[in-house]
């Protein structure tokens, strides 16, 4: 029995040229099908046996790596052979993984080496009959629903051939069946739910990204019921299945389509549910309009405890809507890390701190249901508040430090952005808590350490006026005096004599 083999590339005139590159028959090879789309090969494959599938690796519908894939699952036994550029190797690579035979690079595909790659193949070849692989009705109807709902474009399967005239789609987006495990576990409902009714039949799907589900095909909505409730008994814990309104079998990639979009997120706020209908799905926003830029400003001027309050008002006004839990969670991460990484900065060597800012953004994007993710929220905004009063506390001891700091250098030329350097404050933030404690600007408070200091060199030492304005941090006698004046009311030489001018 002659060898069979199909050539799957895109470019015509690739497929063309490797139909007329040797002898088939001459070498024992049978050319059964050559095919520009990988889609029609796919299709091609449930109804022929092949022996070898030569394909290339770049291809607009499906890429040849995929496509060895699925192939294998449909017969183990083929031998794949990729063609490649040299550019596309480390794409090639992985396609040994999905159990591809070899790689024959296009710059070398003389007859020879051609010939000698088919040949090297052969003898790995289990001869299978010439007939479907898929000889079972039932399964080819799974099979043929499954390629539909990828949305491959072949002919639509017959209503005729369903035995009721109702079918729903039951869906789930945590894909539990992509394991083994999971594999097994698909077998197991399928059986044990048509085991026990003849009024449903349930058809196993999935997706080439290994979504799944079933289609199930029954004759009323009550029958559909009494299908769900056994079902709920099934399926294991954590697993989330949505059923679609009935529909057409006709329109069965639209349904998925939609089915698949509206059911996206769902899990998140049906804890306690492994199954809803459609119509119970809750309609979630994809995003939330509230500008972070007020709470990043008070992050930045380190008034923390006002940024806990807005970002507990925030969490107030976005956890009373059903939102995308994407959304949500990335929300939720960046404006927690920006609060969490300038405490930490505050509090350094702080270790709950330091945990609590490594461990958070995880713990919110593992959180698995909505009330979870509530909790986590509460529970972190409330350390939040512990935190941010103890950083309150160190303003006052920021401003402490330049008490003191300015009582010992006032002679020297010192200002306020100097000291947020110095103490690593924001100069904004600094500013405002030193208006708000002491009821003037920095300014103003040094020119009034400094006279004060002035007073007492006049009344308590023989210094010079210039000595004395130097002293006290300026550099011209006649400025000093101004402020001076403007301070006491009086010129230093007045003060010094005890002289007021009225």
């Amino acid at each position: 029995m002659p060898i069979r083999v199909i050539l799957i590339d895109d470019e015509q005139t690739i497929l063309d040229g490797m139909k007329q590159l040797i002898n088939w028959s001459e070498h024992g090879f049978q050319l059964i099908g050559t095919f520009s789309s990988p889609l029609k090969a796919l299709d091609f494959s449930l109804v022929h046996a092949i022996d070898i599938v030569v394909t290339d690796v770049m291809m607009p519908e499906l890429n040849g790596i995929e496509l060895s894939r699925l192939l294998k699952q449909q017969q183990p036994e083929t031998q794949i052979l990729i063609l490649s550029s040299y550019d596309e190797f480390d794409m090639v690579k992985d396609s040994f993984k999905e159990g591809v035979a070899d790689y024959l690079l296009k710059p070398r595909l003389s007859p020879d080496f051609f010939l000698n790659s088919l040949t090297a193949v052969s003898p790995k070849i289990k001869k299978k009959p010439n007939k479907s692989p898929i000889t079972n009705r039932y399964e080819q109807i799974c099979e043929n629903l499954s390629q539909q709902i990828a949305g491959q474009t072949r002919p639509l399967l017959d209503p005729l051939l369903f035995e009721h005239t109702l079918f729903f789609l039951l869906y789930t987006e945590k894909r539990p069946f992509s394991s083994k495990q999971g594999s097994k576990q698909k077998q197991s409902i399928t059986h044990s739910l048509m085991d026990s009714d003849d009024s449903f039949t349930i058809y196993p799907v999935s997706t080439f990204s290994e979504e799944s589900g079933y289609v199930i095909n029954t004759d009323s909505k009550d029958t559909l019921r009494k299908f769900v409730q056994k079902f709920r008994q099934e399926v294991f814990p954590g697993d989330f299945f949505v059923v679609s309104d009935s529909f057409a079998i006709q329109d069965i990639n639209e349904i998925f389509q939609e089915i698949r979009n509206c059911t996206k997120g769902q899990r998140f706020y049906h804890k306690g549910k492994n199954l809803a209908y459609q119509h119970e799905l809750l309609p979630l926003l994809t995003n939330h309009e509230q500008q972070a830029s007020s709470y990043l400003t008070k992050i930045v001027h380190k008034d923390y405890a006002l940024a806990v309050k807005e970002l507990e008002n925030f969490f107030t006004t976005i956890l009373e809507q059903p939102i995308d839990p994407a959304y949500l969670k990335h929300e939720a991460i960046n404006r927690f890390y920006a609060l969490l990484n300038a405490l930490a900065d505050e509090h350094v060597g702080n270790e709950e701190l330091s945990l609590l800012k490594i461990a958070l953004p995880s713990l919110l994007a593992d959180a698995e249901y909505f009330e979870d993710f509530s909790i986590l929220v509460k529970e972190t905004l409330e350390k939040l508040t512990h935190f941010s009063a103890n950083a309150k506390k160190d303003n006052f001891d920021i401003l402490t430090l330049i008490y003191e700091f300015v009582q010992e250098n006032y002679e020297k030329e010192i200002n306020l952005q100097l000291l947020s350097e110095k103490y690593h404050f924001s100069y904004s933030y600094l500013s405002a808590i030193f208006t708000e404690k002491f009821g003037i600007n920095f300014s103003k408070y040094l020119k009034k350490v400094r006279i004060s200091k002035a007073k007492l060199f006049l009344t308590e030492t023989r210094l010079t006026l210039t000595e004395i304005c130097e002293k006290v941090g300026y550099t011209e006698l006649g400025y000093f005096s101004r402020v001076f004046k403007e301070e006491t009311g009086m010129t230093p030489s007045q003060y010094r004599k005890g002289t007021f001018v009225k």
